[in-house]
């Protein structure tokens, strides 16, 4: 049976302390009323949340609900966290739910790192599980500081804009984080001077995965500038999220302006709009559009400077792929969000001579070509498209200059002893449509060498 807190401990009673005055000044005390579906992991920081929503739900009369995600990915530690959940829950007079979720299905499903995947299935199950229990009307989960100040590290790393800077929104309904207020130590230090148990996840001290690497090797660093970075980030965040506030107000009103026609928005409204604006609006216009998924993947920074670049180059169309197996389109005057990718007519007719080193190509591609001794080494890569590709390519197949170009309706190559159709590679490998006319077609005088993602030419093929 794990051991209950003291909670008149000064240290358990000064974290307490200032979350409670935390959740009255972020207004999450507004959702908590209607109910709450706690994500208990075992941790140090969900159990300290498990105790401070215990003794509140008894204050102010709400439902509260632990529930205990397995993922059964740390053989010997999965079931002994679960199991350690269910006793604490049951010595406090918490009602109880361990769910069971299969990472590793998710993970070949949807091509995505571990974490990610886990990250996934995770929300997926308490979402669901949230549903099922009208009496709640939130879910609670146990993010504190320090991971606010590695989230706003990681997302400034990756060059995102001010939402970068703001990390984790307190409130984002229905998910509340009560404890970004504290950092771990605190948290660790509360449990601690308390007597209260937690669990502790072994795979967290390994830097092999780059959040434990910037947790381990670089915040400590930190603390030589800053003793308490944690509230240096959190005011920063506190302060930048009226100027967010404000802008996305703005954004909104102009969307609600903007002229509708063919299920989409006038191009030239927008391309009229102020670039803070303009991106705004392209996420509002996303969001309206993609399937209603807990889990979905949020249009990203460089897709979003890429549609406004597009928008504002005067081009007459265009077609992009972004996530949720959406694509940007302009198509006569009008922009949207769009299921199909509705190739337009005047897909670019590309024909570029590549020179060494960087080239850039349409489409946000870039081939580089560097040659090394009886190689040329050829990477194309997207920062749209998330798509790095480096192939090399025996000097003696090479027929002459380089150039890339887009497809042609009847392309063809050989590798493999076979002659493959292009349009037929492309269906196969499901490279999305609107991707297909700006993907590079690497060639010399004596046709295709070579298409990401496919082998090179045949020797045989040199004049």
């Amino acid at each position: 049976m794990s051991r209950l807190p003291d909670y008149s401990a000064e240290r358990f009673f000064a974290a307490e302390k200032t979350v409670l005055s935390y959740i009255a000044s972020e207004k999450i005390s507004d959702a908590l009323c209607g109910g709450v579906l706690l994500a208990l992991s075992g941790g140090a920081d969900s159990v300290f949340l498990l105790h401070l929503l215990t003794r509140l739900s008894k204050k102010q009369a709400f439902p509260l609900l632990a529930v205990h995600v397995n993922h059964h990915l740390r053989v010997d530690e999965a079931d002994r966290d679960a199991a350690f959940c269910r006793s604490l829950c049951e010595a406090l007079g918490v009602p109880f739910i361990c769910l069971d979720v299969d990472v590793a299905e998710e993970q070949a499903r949807g091509k995505f790192g571990l974490e990610e995947a886990a990250r996934r299935v995770r929300y997926r199950a308490l979402f669901a599980e949230l549903e099922g229990h009208p009496e709640l009307a939130c879910i609670a989960t146990a993010h504190h500081g320090t991971d606010q100040l590695e989230t706003v590290l990681f997302q400034m790393l990756r060059g995102g804009g001010l939402r970068a800077a703001l990390g984790m929104s307190p409130v984002r309904l229905p998910i509340v984080r009560p404890l970004l207020c504290l950092s771990r130590k605190e948290i660790e230090m509360a449990l601690t001077d308390a007597g209260c148990d937690f669990v502790t996840d072994s795979t967290n001290a390994d830097t092999g995965y780059a959040r434990n690497y910037l947790r381990h090797e670089i915040l400590p660093r930190l603390s030589r500038i800053n003793c308490e970075p944690e509230r240096a980030i959190l005011r920063m965040s506190e302060a930048l999220s009226h100027d967010a506030a404000f802008l996305d107000e703005l954004a909104g009103t102009a969307c609600s302006a903007a002229p509708r026609r063919d299920d989409g928005v006038d191009a030239g409204y927008l391309t009229s709009l102020h670039e803070a604006l303009l991106r705004r609006v392209i996420v509002i216009l996303y969001e309206e559009k993609r399937e209603a998924d807990a889990s979905h993947i949020a249009i990203e920074h460089t897709h979003i400077v890429s549609i406004s670049e597009l928008l504002r180059s005067g081009r007459s169309s265009f077609s992009v792929a972004v996530p949720n197996r959406l694509y940007a389109v302009l198509a006569n005057g009008v922009f949207s969000f769009r299921r199909t990718p509705n190739v337009v007519a005047d897909a670019p007719n590309t024909c570029v001579p590549l020179v060494d080193g960087e080239n850039e190509l349409p489409g946000g591609f870039f081939l580089t070509v560097r040659r090394d001794g009886a190689e040329v080494l050829v990477r194309c890569f997207s920062f749209l498209h998330k798509m790095d590709i480096t192939v090399a390519i025996s000097s003696d197949i090479i027929n002459g200059e380089l150039y890339a170009r887009s497809r042609r309706p009847q392309d063809a190559y050989r590798f493999h002893s076979h002659t493959h159709s292009l349009k037929k590679l492309y269906n196969e490998a499901k490279i999305p449509l609107g991707v297909r006319p700006y993907l590079p077609v690497l060639c010399d005088q004596s046709g295709i060498l070579w298409v990401p993602f496919f082998p090179v030419r045949e020797k045989t093929c040199k004049d």
